[in-house]
């Protein structure tokens, strides 16, 4: 099949979009022609001056800001409809990463008004809510056929097989709707990752992102931990990574097919699998002694006892220049009840020994915890105090902490004394941990890693800027 192959804002503009070359590789894999339109960054581009509007890549865009944003871009998004519909194609795909939904939908009604009779899809949705789920198929925006739910690597060959053999209403829910019929899916995940296909960066102009050397990647699945304030874990079930000869030929294979230095591995961690890490090191390092070109890499880690000295000094070796660590709390007790698994002692630990390692090191600090008191604050405080020769960046996203939909703390708001769960304005039923509360923490936070020399990140937005070390 000829398929269009759509990415729309908002979405990060580092490097191209991995969730989106994934897909690529996947359905050329199955022998269909895939045109592929990075209309995300493309519309960047085409709109610098509304650059700010993408910081809604990661914060939630009310109503009223995604009304203006179409009101702007309007022409874009008709050109951009008239010169995906001008291929020909069988199929539009519109790939669903992180907060990309709301202009997919917009876009499909443009298409739907030029051409109702072309089929599109939205592929990739990771809502771990049925409340979500329900206001996309049945809500207004939808202009969609199909909408695929959850991993796709399984479910969107599948779709596309169904429709080349007039077999798709077999597939998924069918839902009636304004004269028309949705069907939405779900599938099995993808178990081994090693028989996944090479990401396909082919049909991308790296020159146009932020940091042309560097390709991003996913070589897992899933968490291995349960934190009650994340759904990451909750839609990606089960944790899954690809083992470290698999990571190895991915990287050898898109070093020599774009000559690019740096790899960014954007997984939720990435030493989920140590064995895997240990053997992806060991080939590395053995590579460079036989003349391989040192590759760079980095990425998110979970705080454990295997991130030893003599581990770290071999990931460095291997080309690790740069590790994050989700910290979030100096308090043991916020620390435990937040489901991580990890001591303020090895944490301590761990970081020590990944910055003299000479591997840049990050943290992530999570204010405001619903247990979250005072006393543990100052605890927090305390351990960047203490651990600020180890510290390269502190990173904060949002005023504090979040109660997503669909995480622990959503569901189970008693347990935690919630008084609601609205996803910024909670509050706790003693009327002590409010948003504005969150603010005040957050805002003290970042002043002290500022007067402490710590660069600082907040909502992946750099407030003051480091000498990094390749």
């Amino acid at each position: 099949m000829k398929i269009a192959l759509v990415l729309m804002p908002w979405y990060r503009r580092e490097s191209p979009c991995p969730e989106l070359a994934l897909t690529v590789a996947v359905l050329r894999e199955k022998n269909h022609k895939v045109y592929v339109y990075d209309l995300n960054n493309e519309t960047f581009c085409a709109q610098y001056r509304n650059r700010g509007f993408w910081k809604f890549f990661l914060l939630d865009a009310p109503r009223e800001v995604r009304d203006d944003f179409f009101e702007k871009t309007r022409d874009v998004f008709e050109d951009f409809a008239s010169r995906i519909l001008s291929q020909g194609v069988d199929i539009i795909i519109f790939k669903i990463a992180g907060r990309t939904y709301h202009c997919s939908s917009q876009m499909a009604k443009v298409i739907k008004r030029i051409d109702p009779c072309k089929v599109l899809v939205a592929s990739g949705f990771l809502f771990p809510s049925k409340e979500y789920e329900d206001e996309f198929i049945n809500g207004p925006e939808s202009s969609f056929d199909f909408v695929i739910f959850g991993e796709d690597e399984i479910a969107l060959p599948k779709l596309l097989n169904a429709l080349e053999n007039n077999t798709a209403h077999l597939l998924g829910t069918r839902i009636e709707k304004a004269g028309r019929v949705i069907s939405y899916i779900k599938d099995n995940i993808i178990e081994d990752l090693d028989r996944l296909p090479f990401y396909d960066f082919s049909d991308f102009d790296l020159t146009s992102y932020r940091f042309p050397d560097r390709l991003e990647m996913f070589i897992s699945k899933g968490c291995v931990w349960r934190c009650c304030f994340c759904v990451d874990w909750v839609v990606e079930k089960r944790y899954r990574s690809m083992s470290g000869e698999r990571i190895y030929r991915e990287m050898l294979y898109q070093s020599k097919m774009y000559k690019n230095g740096h790899f960014r591995f954007c997984d939720k961690t990435i030493n989920g699998d140590i064995k895997a890490l240990n053997v992806l090191c060991d080939l590395l390092v053995e590579g460079y002694k036989s003349g391989l070109k040192e590759m760079y890499w980095s990425g998110d880690a979970m705080v454990r006892p295997e991130m030893t000295r003599d581990f770290l000094a071999k990931m460095y070796k291997a080309g690790c220049r740069g590790l994050g660590y989700g910290i979030e709390s100096g308090s043991q007790d916020v620390i435990d009840k937040m489901g991580k698994r990890f001591s303020v002692d090895l944490a301590e630990e761990v970081l020590r020994n990944t910055y003299n390692a000479g591997i840049h090191t990050d943290i992530n600090i999570l204010v405001g915890f619903p247990t979250e008191n005072r006393v543990d604050f100052e605890k927090t405080m305390n351990f960047v105090r203490r651990n600020k020769e180890n510290i390269d960046e502190l990173r904060l996203t949002y005023a504090g902490c979040r109660i997503h939909p669909g995480s622990i703390l959503a569901t189970s708001p008693d347990r935690y004394n919630l008084l609601n769960t609205d996803t910024d304005f909670w509050s706790t039923k003693d009327g002590l941990n409010t948003y504005e509360e969150r603010v005040k923490r957050s805002e003290a936070v970042c002043q002290l890693a500022l007067s402490l020399g710590i660069e600082t990140r907040v909502n992946s937005r750099i407030t003051r800027k480091a000498k990094i070390n390749q």
